[in-house]
């Protein structure tokens, strides 16, 4: 098996808040979520503290193979929470917090977590492209959230002042049942990650990403996964640090890619992304065609497939409900149903008009 990891803080300027680390039979990458300074957090710990700390102690659960990746990360965040509960103010929606993926291998199965925006790419044997872990749901909030974010250039202090609004109404909506999950001082995060399993054998190669790795694919739109994926084959992912900063240094004040967590472009990426899922899942084998077509005002997606699915009268997914909420967001339309005969269409379209792409 081979193994490569690598990680680089955002600037030379700025401490390192990512972690990543291995053992023999698990790999952990956090990305430390940080906050502008003007904001209190209520703890007198760094973000590059928390998320070093929290790694450390669930590599060390990892190497216990008697409970779930779900019951690891519970302890840790508790054993971490412990450490500073009695010279930090934990009960304060800004304490330091991280994004968490994590793998651990069995004999026969490799498991994984994913807890926020972070992304994990799994290559197998049944798919002909890779698989995409990732969850959306900081994203979902962000998007209701940054209605006015982009509206001033950046830097500036108008777009500053909007940003702080912004981090602020964020930080409301983290660890609650309608928004978003990261670890941070409730253990009972944990209990909201997603997590599966996947036969060992069938596994080619896993690629646990922060949010700030898989931008090349998600964000700058540079490569696709499979691409992607072939950069770690024959590189490295200090090469796929590399070609992401390179990306950042033609855009520097995010005019071309926006920064903020969620544009139209990863909402027409996310929509794709999610129709294909819906196709192997409920109509493979099937042949698949997809669309995107940009005009002057609008992205148009159409996802079509000729694959067998169970009768109709079958409640939607929350497949379709997130890809509907998705584009509500954005003030456009959707629509998905059955064709006549056999197969299955998946429609969106999202005004350009006043947000970033």
């Amino acid at each position: 098996m081979r193994l490569a990891l690598a990680t680089e803080a955002a600037s030379a300027d700025r401490a390192n808040e990512d972690f990543v680390g291995a053992i023999p039979n698990g790999v952990v990458v956090l990305d430390g979520a940080g906050y502008p300074p003007e904001l209190q957090t209520g703890c007198r710990h760094s973000v590059a503290w928390y998320a070093r700390t929290l790694g450390t102690s669930l590599l060390g659960t990892l190497g216990i193979e008697d409970g779930s990746l779900t019951d690891a990360l519970a302890r840790s965040i508790k054993a971490v929470a412990s450490v500073h509960s009695s010279t930090c103010d934990l009960a304060h929606p800004g304490s330091p917090s991280a994004i968490v993926v994590a793998l651990r291998r069995t004999n026969t199965t490799l498991e994984w977590l994913v807890l926020s925006d972070s992304v994990l790419v799994l290559d197998v044997d049944a798919a002909a492209e890779p698989i995409v872990i990732t969850d959306e749901r900081l994203d979902d909030v962000a998007a209701d959230l940054r209605t006015h974010l982009t509206d001033h250039p950046s830097p500036s202090k108008a777009h500053g002042k909007e940003r702080h609004r912004f981090q602020e109404a964020l930080l409301q909506h983290r660890n609650k049942e309608d928004g978003y999950w990261v670890a941070s001082t409730d253990s009972l995060a944990a209990e909201h990650a997603l997590t599966g399993t996947m036969p060992i054998n069938s596994v080619r190669a896993a690629a646990p990403l922060s949010d700030g790795a898989s931008r090349l694919v998600d964000l700058f739109q540079l490569a696709t996964w499979r691409q992607f994926m072939d950069i770690l084959a024959a590189d490295d992912p200090g090469e796929l640090i590399n070609q992401v900063r390179k990306a950042e240094r033609t855009d520097p004040d995010g005019s071309r890619w926006p920064r903020s967590k969620a544009t139209i472009g990863v909402a027409v990426y996310r929509i794709v992304q999610e129709s294909l899922t819906n196709v192997i899942k409920h109509a493979a084998p099937a042949g698949c065609v997809v669309r995107v077509d940009r005009t002057d005002n609008a992205m148009e997606i159409e996802v079509t497939d000729d694959g067998r699915r169970a009768p109709t009268g079958h409640s939607p997914g929350h497949g379709l409900i997130g890809m509907r909420e998705r584009v509500a967001v954005y003030g456009g339309e959707f629509t998905a149903g059955p064709l006549a005969g056999r197969g299955f269409r998946v429609h969106a379209r999202l005004p350009l008009e006043g947000v970033p792409t």
